[in-house]
């Protein structure tokens, strides 16, 4: 099966925004930096986007699927526990930042209510998508039933960013932590 044009030329635009992105910000990159970076015209950006904000949001939820798509990837590992599996999911968060840095970028403006009206959707999207994401994987484990496990994806997503926001501040005001998977395993044992 061959890989349809468009979406090839797409997800190259994608990786070019987001370097643009990500070095620069929303506000400050401009469709001609893009396009510059490309090799193309201006123009040709509307061919695939109907505005600066199109092409940010769609680039957003092209990150936001492969950031899901990892996190799939962690549980669809069959030698782990359930438990070191959400361990490694809540470990895998602590890098966040750095390997899904446009998200974070998202979710600081969010948090800082600096962020445009798309981009709070976004933010709602991804953080939706995550409670849906732990959910499925929850619910095909069969040890709880579906209200139980949705609870407690939500719980788990939640309590993941809060520790990943605790370990961001507690990183930026030099305070040591060491993370040690065995806790989380220990700690999800518990809770399921």
């Amino acid at each position: 099966m061959t890989e349809n044009p468009d979406s090839a030329k797409k997800i190259q635009i994608f990786k070019t925004a987001v370097k643009r992105f990500e070095k620069h910000g929303f506000k400050k990159t401009t469709l001609d930096e893009i396009a510059r970076d490309l090799r193309q015209g201006k123009s040709s950006l509307y061919h695939y986007f109907k505005s600066k904000e199109d092409l940010i949001a769609q680039t957003i939820k092209w990150r936001m699927g492969i950031y899901i798509q990892e996190i799939n990837n962690i549980f669809e590992q069959t030698e782990k526990t359930l438990e070191e599996k959400l361990a490694e999911y809540v470990l895998f968060k602590e890098n966040f930042a750095e390997q899904f840095k446009l998200l974070f970028e998202l979710l600081l403006h969010c948090l800082n209510n600096d962020s445009l009206e798309y981009e709070a959707v976004l933010q709602k999207e991804l953080i939706s998508s995550e409670y849906d994401c732990l959910n499925n994987i929850l619910a095909k484990e069969k040890i709880l039933n579906k209200n139980q496990a949705g609870d407690l994806a939500k719980e788990i997503v939640d309590e993941s960013w809060g520790n990943f926001f605790i370990k961001k501040i507690k990183n930026n005001l030099q305070l040591e932590e060491q993370t040690d998977k065995e806790y989380y395993i220990n700690f999800f044992k518990k809770l399921i």
